[in-house]
């Protein structure tokens, strides 16, 4: 059984249509190159790519957007943001930073995080599981 990555679906391009038949009804936004509407919320699996040994135990919400030429995807409740000019680049930023700060606080103990880093490390303990 051969896995799906995120780079892999074609739902994260500016173009192409979803793999499930009844997304694009309820966010044809995703299969639109300027995402236009506002701001819109997609869940995002990390698995694969750089991470080959994680996977996100579950689905991170994330929320896009467009400004002046450039695609922002960011989780507020992690506090990141990712940017590109396409889909595929914003969505790969966010999960680049989002690794990022799993390794760090990984590497932390309890007792060396105060104040909302404390949040932070609970929520990046709990993100992430080895992949098997």
């Amino acid at each position: 059984m051969s896995m799906i990555c995120r780079e892999n679906v074609p739902a994260y391009e500016t173009i192409g249509a979803l793999p499930i038949a009844s997304a694009p009804e309820r966010q044809p936004w995703l299969t639109h190159p300027s995402l236009t509407g506002g701001r819109h919320s997609a869940p995002l699996w990390i698995q694969g790519g750089k991470a080959r040994n994680l996977k996100s135990a579950r689905p991170i919400q994330v929320v896009i957007f467009s400004e002046n030429g450039w695609i922002f995807a960011e989780n507020d409740s992690l506090g990141v943001a990712g940017t590109g000019r396409k889909l595929s680049e914003a969505l790969d930023d966010l999960t680049d930073s989002i690794l990022h700060l799993h390794r760090h606080y990984k590497a932390l103990a309890f007792d060396q995080v105060t104040g909302d880093g404390v949040r932070l490390k609970k929520l990046f303990d709990e993100l992430f599981e080895e992949a098997r």
